[in-house]
């Protein structure tokens, strides 16, 4: 899909968590395209995040979140109706704030 854009970097995708994992983040990243998506824990190449079970057990909006600053690759995971896990390349477009109630 995205070997057919022309400049790269002008462009962000947003995946759910059936496609997204780190090896996809590595690659757009590698290829300058920002990218946005839920992601499934244990896609995350071993990211050190609180587990789904650590954060089920805590209020809602509790999260827990890794930078991987070699990769530039941010993943936050956290407590909403379910646990969800989602991973960054483009750092403006996630703020970390309280769900509504």
């Amino acid at each position: 899909m995205v070997s057919i854009l022309h400049t790269s970097n002008a462009h962000k995708v947003y995946f759910d968590n059936f496609f997204t994992g780190f090896s996809l983040m590595k690659h757009l990243q590698d290829i300058e395209v920002r990218e946005t998506g839920t992601v499934q824990f244990n896609r995350m190449n071993k990211c050190p995040n609180a587990a789904d079970k650590e954060i089920r057990g805590k209020e809602r909006g509790a999260y827990d979140y890794r930078f991987d600053s070699r990769n530039e690759i941010l993943a936050v995971t956290w407590n909403d109706n379910s646990c969800v896990t989602q991973s960054c390349l483009e750092l403006q477009e996630l703020a970390l704030c309280q769900p509504p109630e």
